[in-house]
């Protein structure tokens, strides 16, 4: 089990699920300088189609790693609670996907999951950062805007719908 607080060029992870945004982040984790170990998909079989990173054959295989420190989940969103309990349990820390879980029941549990066995948690939301949200959000939290109390947001370019 990972112990103790490490630089993020000293963390080692795996990514859970293999679809588009699987890969998206098995990348992104590599330009941190984080060592990608291995990525499950639905299948052993289509993780290594992906060709991305060495392949565990379970979810299981991952907790039982000891090397691994953070587990991303990008998998579909109905298994994100049932995992991400698991890989905190196992004493992982764990970047999720958006949306967290389907329910508030859910999410509470999960925190609780995290905070009992000393892990992080984050969901990973990509946008959070941008140059337009945070101005956006500053507007909102100084009251420049008033009473907020619907957003919309859309990321994209000429085309509409934006096929990215």
């Amino acid at each position: 089990m990972s112990t103790g607080p490490k630089r993020i060029d000293e963390l080692r992870a795996a990514v859970v699920g293999t679809g588009f945004i699987g890969v998206v982040h098995v990348d992104a984790i590599r330009r941190l300088g984080v060592e990608v170990l291995g990525v499950v998909g639905s299948t052993p079989e289509r993780a290594r189609a992906k060709g991305v990173a060495p392949v565990y054959d379970s979810l299981e295989a991952v907790l039982e790693d000891d090397r691994v420190d953070v587990v991303h989940l990008t998998s579909p969103n109905n298994l994100h609670y049932a995992q991400a309990t698991q890989v905190l349990a196992a004493g992982k820390h764990v970047v999720c996907e958006k949306p967290l879980c389907l329910t508030v029941a859910e999410a509470d549990q999960i925190i609780r999951t995290a905070a009992a066995n000393d892990r992080v948690l984050t969901v990973y939301q990509n946008r959070r950062w941008d140059p337009d949200f945070v101005a956006v959000r500053r507007a909102v939290e100084t009251g420049l805007l008033g009473d907020v109390f619907n957003v919309e947001t859309f990321v994209g370019g000429f085309e509409h719908p934006c096929r990215t």
